[in-house]
């Protein structure tokens, strides 16, 4: 019997280990993938960190270079981004192209580590999904679920925690290749579609863009 149970959980041991290092293998293919796109860079050991958190800041500049946007060079609106921050001319492009709106007191925390219902809030943005989260509830919940109906968001479990910077790589990655929603007008009305390449539309994402 016990030799039965030490088979066990040798099996169990080494069943684990292999779903992390496939864990661990997926964010590193992911950010090479994004590192393809110069979206991020390695380190000064030539390593890309896929370990840690990311911060408010951070998650701006990977977005704003995922939209292949010129960085913007006017005076940022927050009053804790100065213009000497490394990161003032991505928050300010983010803030002007509607992937960021600050924490509601004229602040944007840039150095704080984002949580993942913020970072699914500004990749829902960076896609144009953004009205479409208002209408189911708006934020966190409403950009969850449409983060979740995308394949983009983890467990819901996890959504109040700070972001792993792994998870945020696979997150980015994945909606390289989610169909863009765009405006539109129709009939003097502004109409929202995704760019699904169905019914006449064109198929572009984020990755088509870049390319």
């Amino acid at each position: 019997m016990k030799k039965i149970i030490s088979i066990l959980l040798s099996a169990v041991l080494i069943l684990s280990m292999s779903i992390g290092a496939f864990a661990e293998n997926e964010k590193e293919i992911a950010a090479q993938e994004l590192e393809k796109y110069g979206i991020v860079r390695r380190n000064h050991l030539g390593a890309l960190t896929v370990e840690g958190p990311v911060t408010r800041a951070e998650m701006a500049k990977m977005l704003v270079l995922m939209l292949g946007l010129t960085p913007d060079s006017t005076t940022c609106e927050f009053t804790d981004v100065p213009a000497d921050h490394w990161a003032n001319v991505y928050i300010s492009r983010a803030a002007a192209f509607g992937i960021i709106n600050g924490m509601g007191d004229g602040t944007f925390l840039p150095d704080t580590d984002i949580t993942y219902q913020q970072a699914i809030k500004m990749v829902v943005c960076a896609l144009g999904y953004g009205v479409d989260a208002e209408r189911r509830g708006g934020y966190p919940h409403g950009y969850v679920m449409t983060a979740m109906d995308l394949g983009l968001a983890p467990s819901p479990a996890v959504m109040t925690e700070n972001a792993d910077r792994g998870d945020v790589m696979i997150m980015l990655s994945k909606a390289l290749d989610v169909p863009i929603m765009v405006a539109a007008e129709d009939e003097h009305k502004t109409i929202y579609k995704v760019l699904n390449g169905k019914d006449g539309e064109s198929f572009v994402t984020l990755r088509t863009r870049l390319e």
